[in-house]
């Protein structure tokens, strides 16, 4: 099975970095479309998790391979990215 890395930084609507940010990531085929809400830590659910850390940066390593949608809780929000 081949692994990927995937990284990058979170920000907020201002542009300034986030630091302390929950990354979750959701695999894409697991969901018709993105989801509207955070569907929990349930089977198949969670691939893998992180916080951001100085200057928003946060990376997965050696995580499947696939495409995911990219859910950020942060403050009460979630934001889902593709």
């Amino acid at each position: 099975m081949s692994r990927a890395y995937l990284s990058d930084t979170v920000i907020d609507g201002t542009g300034k970095p986030v630091t302390g940010a929950t990354i979750t990531l959701l695999r894409a085929s697991d969901y018709a479309s993105e989801p509207p809400s955070d569907p929990g830590p349930g089977f198949a659910n969670y691939i893998a998790q992180t916080v951001s850390g100085a200057g928003g940066m946060f990376a997965f390593d050696f995580i499947p391979s696939d495409d995911y949608h990219v859910m950020v809780q942060y403050a009460g929000l979630t934001v889902f990215k593709y």
